[in-house]
């Protein structure tokens, strides 16, 4: 699916595919971190998804990527995870 804009839920079909598949648990990485994936770690949290945020597989555009992350813990309780971590959950489960 591609996104139409900034946010991936926003004109898309995600949030359906993602309820249909029992998904709560959004890992998000990708361009920009303080844009994109904030924009899209924001709505995911108001729906009710539970989110993580990889550090190292994200970068910033006009803020510092400590303030960015620090943001979405602080807004939408997300968690900040390395992505050696976020790899080694996704291959357990």
């Amino acid at each position: 699916m591609s996104k139409l804009g900034y946010d991936a839920f926003i004109g898309t079909e995600l949030e359906t595919h993602l309820r249909a598949r029992g998904i709560d648990h959004l890992v998000i990485a990708g361009v920009f971190t303080d844009v994109c994936v904030d924009a899209l770690a924001r709505t995911a949290f108001q729906k009710g998804f539970r989110v993580s945020v990889v550090a190292d597989a994200t970068l910033p555009l006009e803020r510092a990527q400590d303030d960015a992350l620090a943001f979405m813990t602080r807004f939408y309780d997300a968690t900040i995870v390395p992505a050696a971590d976020a790899f080694a959950d996704l291959i357990a489960s």
